[in-house]
């Protein structure tokens, strides 16, 4: 017996064809978050880099519920809390490698990370280049020889 035999339609006409089609229907009348919305978010997510993110927590902080807030989130930034986390992490992870006082270990706990090779992970996924490498090239760039 499959999903749809256990559906009682109201419709007896109802086909799951149109039954789908009018749940498709239903998601693209969701909104995007408001720029408000977002920016709160946002600033939560930017300011707690190195903790964890649950995503009831950051719904319940704009006062709505996860699965709501998971899609209305995703549709307004293209990606999924999780992946807008590891973007921001990623984004500090490369200010921090700016300065050469900060040990690739130090800037892997400050972004979040559990350790060096789980910066590295992310990082060479997300810039295609080694934490070490793109580093090297970024304080060449801020102090050239002479």
């Amino acid at each position: 017996m499959n999903f749809f035999e256990h559906i009682e339609f109201q419709d007896k006409a109802a086909t799951p064809a149109q039954y789908t089609s009018a749940t498709a229907a239903q998601t693209h009348k969701r909104v995007p978050l408001s720029n408000a919305q977002m920016d709160k978010v946002c600033s939560y997510l930017a300011a707690h880099l190195n903790g964890r993110m649950r995503v009831a927590g950051l719904a319940a902080l704009i006062g709505m519920g996860r699965t709501s807030f998971f899609e209305r989130f995703t549709m307004t930034a293209s990606m999924t809390p999780n992946q807008y986390l590891q973007f921001l992490r990623i984004e500090k992870a490369k200010e921090l490698m700016r300065n050469p006082r900060f040990t690739l270990l130090d800037i892997a706990f400050a972004c979040g990370y559990s350790d060096q090779s789980h910066l590295t992970r992310f990082f060479k996924r997300s810039v295609g280049v080694s934490p070490g490498h793109y580093r090297r090239e970024a304080l060449a760039q801020r102090y050239p020889e002479q």
